[in-house]
């Protein structure tokens, strides 16, 4: 099988961009052919530069074809899917500030001998790994995307296969079987979460091998988290995530982590205050909270504060155990308060 193997960086060339390459180079199954797509704002011809350099040098002497292509700097997801026209048969996506294991790969590429196998993913683990010795939750399902964290996000027992309805940062994927979505912002918010799920609507299996582990280092600058990116652009690509989740049919438009239904103590309030609610303003910019002990939120002119009551009563929960914090406390032992709050609301 031929595989192309492609990252698109911003913001990076200094940073981790030259570990995401140096771990393509260094896989025990190679691919046959490497496409960086530089899309710095003002991008210099790495070519020239040093380092990069000799990774291409290496990448001539281990018979590994290169290309670097400067972007049309409108977000990664049109690169991915120009490096998806360009794939002969399989396509490999890592991000910039990802370092694959050496054999990630070879193991994927097995899958790839069943023609039904339309994208394989593993582990993708960010330092310093605060899911490593606890139990995962369910296979990433469509239906939970709000309310149960992904699966990917897990150090998960070896040697299983998971069928999973959608993958996570970087996988590995057959050409064809869907178009990435280029109607999203630059920030390109939830573009792999919509292109795999549309691989599996295309009738092919998407999985989860747990002996492939890719390390995400998520820095904080460039890639999406550059200047340029603002919470409009992630507004506007969350409008079109929800318009596809209602559009399949998996989602009855009324019902996410916008919406927090607190019934539990005040100090789990305040747990909840200082540590979530900011990121589910951050991603949504208003906030409905259904609440025990209003007081807690006074002077946060980004919430609406209701009561446990109002919330069931308006219909913005459909079942209020699904947002139980002591309930996912119980199935994931060894989580603390905040990190249980963190994988119930998804953030």
């Amino acid at each position: 099988m031929h595989v192309l193997a492609y990252i698109s960086t911003k913001g990076r060339t200094q940073t981790s961009l030259p570990l995401a390459i140096s771990s393509i180079i260094n896989q025990t199954r190679r691919p046959d052919q490497f496409i960086l797509f530089d899309d710095n704002t003002e991008p210099t011809d790495l070519r020239t530069d040093p380092t990069y350099e000799k990774l291409f040098q290496l990448m001539d002497n281990l018979a590994i074809s290169w290309q670097v292509v400067f972007g049309r700097k409108m977000g990664q997801h049109h690169n991915h899917e120009i490096a998806q026209s360009m794939a002969k048969e399989i396509a490999w996506r890592v991000d910039d500030d990802c370092i694959a294991a050496p054999n990630v790969l070879e193991l994927a590429l097995k899958h790839f001998r069943d023609p039904k196998v339309g994208a394989v993913g593993g582990s993708v683990l960010t330092p310093p790994y605060t899911f490593l010795h606890n139990i995962p939750p369910r296979p990433n399902s469509i239906h939970t995307v709000f309310s149960e964290p992904n699966i990917q996000w897990f150090q998960l027992p070896p040697n299983n296969v998971l069928g999973v309805d959608h993958l996570h940062c970087t996988y590995v994927y057959r050409k064809g079987l869907a178009a990435f979505n280029l109607a999203l912002s630059p920030v390109a918010h939830t573009e792999e979460s919509t292109h795999t799920f549309e691989i599996r609507r295309a009738g092919y299996k998407v999985l989860v091998d747990t002996n492939i582990v890719t390390y995400h280092l998520k820095l904080p600058s460039g890639g999406i988290r550059n200047p340029e990116a603002s919470k409009v652009m992630y507004d506007h690509d969350t409008r079109i995530w929800k318009k596809k989740l209602i559009e399949w049919g998996v989602w009855d438009g009324k019902i996410d982590n916008s919406v927090a239904y607190l019934d539990c103590g005040i100090g789990d309030h305040y747990v909840f205050r200082h540590f979530v609610l900011p990121k589910l303003i951050e991603r949504h910019g208003h906030v409905k909270l259904g609440v025990c002990f209003p007081d807690v939120f006074n002077g946060i002119s980004e919430v609406e504060v209701l009561s446990l009551s109002d919330v069931l009563a308006k219909g913005l929960i459909k079942d209020a155990n699904d947002y139980n914090v002591y309930a996912y406390m119980m199935e994931h032992p060894g989580l603390s308060l905040q990190q249980c709050f963190e994988g119930l609301y998804h953030v």
